[in-house]
């Protein structure tokens, strides 16, 4: 048992050593440049390409925002700087602001009447819709955050005595209709542009709302 457990040891005590060093590797190999970018801002980002943005026979970093403008620095005079004036990479979509504290709100809202009566959907909109995001991003990030609200949904239905066999058997009748709509809403998704789809998505919500009046009237 004594040599197991020194065995064991042993392993752990090489992966250790191992993260140690290989962190280490990186910490010198990489270098922190975001100093010399001209007007650096604090602001949110999700990707970054390399190209000749100019066709100057340099490359440059086009860098897109994530509620902010898209970027296109340039190595110029020790900075980086950015080149990109031309409206064509402008994401005239997004005009919402990110806010981290109404977020939350309409989150923690979405989540309560999702529990309560299963119509998350409106407040999560109400802080979604502003942001103007691509409608493919827009419809990921629903389909994260309801995924794992239902799931956080499934202990407290427990608790409550939901998960009964009523409850479960109509679950299962209803669930091969759900491949059907995934595959409407992806092929919508696909077909229809940004300004379509969040026209499309209003009138929906319009309806939805007037329809949640009535039955509470």
């Amino acid at each position: 048992m004594f040599i197991e457990k020194m065995k064991n040891f042993t392993r752990y005590l090489i992966l250790f050593f191992f993260v140690i060093f290989t962190n280490n590797t990186r910490a010198e190999f990489f270098e922190d440049l975001s100093k010399i970018i001209e007007n650096n801002k604090k602001r949110l980002s999700y990707g970054i390409s390399v190209t000749d943005f100019n066709m100057d026979g340099k490359y440059e970093f086009l860098v897109t925002g994530f509620g902010y403008p898209n970027l296109a620095l340039s190595f110029q005079d020790g900075k980086l700087k950015n080149l990109n004036q031309q409206k064509i990479f402008s994401d005239t979509l997004k005009k919402g602001s990110i806010s981290f504290s109404k977020g939350t709100f309409w989150g923690a809202v979405s989540g309560f009447t999702s529990f309560g009566i299963h119509a998350g959907g409106l407040p999560f909109n109400i802080y979604m819709l502003p942001q103007k995001l691509d409608h493919r991003v827009y419809v990921g990030t629903a389909a994260l955050f309801f995924g794992i609200v239902n799931f956080i949904k499934l202990y407290p239905y427990y608790l409550l005595d939901q998960l009964r066999i009523e409850n479960i058997t109509i679950a299962l009748l209803l669930m091969p209709f759900a491949p059907i709509g995934f595959y409407i809403g992806y092929k919508l998704t696909q077909r229809i542009d940004g300004e379509r789809f969040y026209s499309l998505t209003y009138a929906c919500l319009l309806l939805i709302g007037l329809k949640l009046l009535n039955d509470g009237m």
